[in-house]
């Protein structure tokens, strides 16, 4: 599936995704105005296995980061993480790790990024279907998120680059 997926998504100029949840309404009829109602499939929706899927997106981290993330570990895309709630009491923020992959992460506001900790942010994006400013900008975000590799980030990696930068050596 991951290699087949991989050659469509090269092949594929649409952008197609796959929705944690089509629960928020909202949510759906937003991204499927920027895509296409075509473009937008949700987990329990078996038509997204017979078409090539660009990303992940994960809607409210704290309901279905779990699924989310081994979808597009199983379909090596990026996934795109966007939170419209606030954290809540009873969850610490320490709790929550971001993933060792292609991502990006999302608020809808400043006040859900500042309970998450608005250090984990990349942006904060309002989603209002009747702006068309946001609407570009979530379109650049899908089309930027969309076309880069998958690439997992692992320790070792993580070191190895520590002890090059550590140990390297300007020769003039």
């Amino acid at each position: 599936m991951t290699v087949n997926n991989s050659i469509l998504k090269t092949l594929n100029t649409e952008i197609n995704i796959l929705l944690s949840t089509k629960q928020n309404k909202d949510v759906y009829r937003f991204f499927t105005k920027i895509l296409g109602k075509n473009n937008v499939y949700e987990f329990e929706d078996t038509a997204y296995l017979h078409r090539p899927i660009h990303a992940v997106v994960c809607v409210n981290k704290l309901e279905t980061i779990k699924e989310s993330l081994e979808m597009a570990y199983y379909l090596h895309v990026p996934i795109i993480i966007i939170d419209i709630k606030s954290r809540p009491d009873y969850f610490p923020k320490h709790e929550y790790t971001t993933p060792d992959f292609t991502h990006i992460q999302l608020s809808t506001n400043i006040n859900v990024a500042k309970s998450w900790g608005i250090d984990s942010y990349h942006d904060i994006v309002d989603m209002d279907v009747m702006n068309p400013e946001s609407i570009k900008k979530w379109k650049e975000i899908i089309h930027n998120i969309s076309r880069q590799t998958f690439k997992v980030e692992t320790k070792q990696e993580k070191d190895t680059d520590y002890e090059e930068k550590q140990y390297s050596i300007n020769i003039e």
